[in-house]
């Protein structure tokens, strides 16, 4: 287990088997290769891919199938590379959101989705070519409605906190 100071949740322990290693990083951020997926009860189904290489670095995501159940991805299984699932491993998928001032204009993109592989948490962004989809489907759109505006929350408890984490709104 390692600690990482992080902005938006303080100091967090980090077991091993958490940490998410992209080889390549994300998209315009390929100096970070190392992350962990936060998960805050009080904040579902939204979550954080949050930076363990920079502290101030942490991207707000989400299941695209909670909010476009006919999301698929089609790619060739060789471009998953080192996160080809084996016969028992699973990926995880997730949508990178935007949440502006007006939540009724948040959005996720589709077109570049994060595959995690859930049993050697190696992880990759993907860019789904000639697929229709793009980097900014607002969520009202699908069939799971959101709230209009953010609620307050008064604590937010991610899993791994060593010291309680500072109160925060989308």
């Amino acid at each position: 287990m390692a600690e990482f100071d992080t902005l938006r949740f303080g100091s967090i322990d980090v077991p091993g088997e958490e940490q998410i290693e992209f080889r390549r990083g994300l998209l315009g951020f390929e100096q970070l290769r190392r992350f962990v997926h936060v998960e805050v009860a009080e904040e579902a189904p939204f979550g954080w891919l949050q930076s363990l290489d920079e502290p101030q670095t942490a991207f707000v995501v989400a299941n695209p199938a909670v909010f476009f159940p006919g999301y698929k991805i089609e790619i060739d299984p060789r471009e998953l590379g080192d996160i080809r699932p084996g016969p028992n491993d699973r990926l995880v998928v997730l949508g990178i959101c935007t949440i502006p001032d007006r939540f009724t204009d948040a959005s996720m993109n589709l077109l570049g989705p994060i595959a995690i592989n859930a049993v050697t948490q190696k992880g990759k962004q993907l860019v789904l070519n000639r697929s229709g989809f793009t980097t900014q489907h607002r969520l009202t759109d699908g069939d799971v409605k959101i709230e209009a505006e953010p609620r307050q929350r008064s604590k937010l408890k991610p899993r791994a906190t060593r010291q309680p984490a500072q109160a925060t709104n989308f």
